[in-house]
């Protein structure tokens, strides 16, 4: 659910004029009815969430209604399934990218000194937070997610992970993030990395129901990566580390609006 697009999905079919998607569920899994349920996926009985709910209840709640089946599956058979969910949760691939602007940053900032044992750290750490964000931000977004043709088959929507594990998950994740800059990168980029999460969860997230504007607001964090990696290095902001968040910053505009666009319609079901 990004009016914006900057989820970083790529564009589906489902994008154009409606279009449905064919064969079923997306990786053999249970998906819910198109949305109709805002959230309510299928339940998978064999399935357990291994953080926390059951899978298929997506309001979260404890309904232990599964088949005996899913409660014979082991702990490591359950992490296993769930792995591929959490990759999706946490955005695995914009969280790259993420990584990467940050590391362009880092290397910047350094000068002719890098350390590569600081870089590590605080890619770690900036990862980390990213891709805690990108959970929680799935996790306010659910019920607009089971409505899109684009996202309703994300783990929450299609109820393969519940509300709660990706709201706690999510939290965790971004706090790990969080103390490993604070103990391992400087108060500077700890605080930005901070000041990006909230950015992008209590500002753009709900701006993206009223407000076409959510656009520039989302483009702020989307900009800010090569930043943090400066900040992390060099624990000052130079002019000259402005030049990259410049750089993103009116890169993702028309990039963005283009596809925002393009899923118009896919959009317009979600309000």
């Amino acid at each position: 659910g990004d009016p914006s697009g900057a989820d970083g999905d790529p564009v589906p079919a489902g994008c154009m004029d409606g279009v449905e998607q064919q064969g079923g569920g997306h990786r053999d899994r249970a998906r819910g009815d198109g949305g109709a349920a805002l959230g309510r996926g299928v339940v998978a009985a064999d399935r357990r969430d291994p953080f926390g709910g059951t899978v298929g209840d997506a309001d979260g709640g404890d309904d232990l209604s599964a088949s005996p089946a899913g409660w014979a599956l082991t702990p490591i058979a359950a992490v296993r399934r769930a792995i591929p969910d959490w990759l999706e949760l946490t955005k695995v691939r914009l969280t790259s990218m993420v990584v990467m602007t940050a590391a362009v940053g880092y290397l910047l900032g350094s000068g002719s000194a890098i350390s590569w044992i600081g870089l590590a750290w605080a890619l770690v750490g900036i990862g980390l937070v990213a891709g805690g964000a990108a959970a929680l931000n799935q996790f306010m977004e659910r019920d607009l997610d089971a409505l899109m043709e684009r996202t309703r088959d994300r783990p929450l929507p299609a109820g393969r992970t519940s509300p709660r594990a990706a709201m706690v998950g999510g939290i965790a994740i971004a706090a790990v993030g969080l103390a490993t800059l604070a103990a391992m990168s400087g108060p500077l980029a700890t605080i930005l990395s901070a000041a990006s999460m909230a950015i992008y969860l209590l500002v753009y997230t709900p701006m993206k129901r009223w407000s076409t504007w959510n656009t520039l607001v989302g483009a702020i964090p989307g900009a800010l990566p090569p930043v943090l990696g400066w900040a992390a290095a060099a624990e000052e902001i130079s002019r000259e580390a402005w030049l990259p968040f410049g750089i993103m910053f009116l890169w993702q505009i028309p990039h963005f609006f283009s596809i925002a666009w393009i899923c118009r319609r896919d959009y317009a079901r979600a309000g």
